[in-house]
């Protein structure tokens, strides 16, 4: 897993490969950190991600309560395959904020702010 830079104004986690027991602990890491630096909005782009096993899709529950109880929210986006079959089965898509994209969410964003 990387911290890719990337060009969103929010911060972003790009997993590598497959979100499971290996990989879950630098998520952790990265939310609590960018928590600690006071971000409150916070990306975790799956473009890279081919597969995502049951101890991944409990840190992504343990991550948005993180979030949550920093009054944050954390958006997930570019799920597909067998990653965000994981997420539909649990039934879990309606729990997290998904976007096709970061700059999916980004445009959300631009919408609210001209209504």
């Amino acid at each position: 897993m990387n911290n890719t830079p990337s060009k969103a104004p929010y911060p972003t986690f790009q997993p590598t490969r497959i979100l499971s027991v290996a990989s879950s602990a630098s998520l952790l890491n990265w939310i609590n950190q960018r928590i600690e630096a006071g971000d409150r909005i916070l990306i975790i782009d799956f473009c890279q991600v081919m597969f995502m096993d049951s101890t991944g899709l409990g840190t992504l529950v343990t991550v948005l309560k993180i979030v949550q109880r920093a009054e944050g929210k954390l958006i997930l986006c570019s799920l597909w395959g067998q990653a965000r079959m994981m997420l539909d089965m649990a039934g879990m898509e309606s729990v997290f904020e998904i976007y096709d994209g970061p700059v999916e969410f980004e445009n959300s964003l631009s919408s609210l702010e001209s209504v």
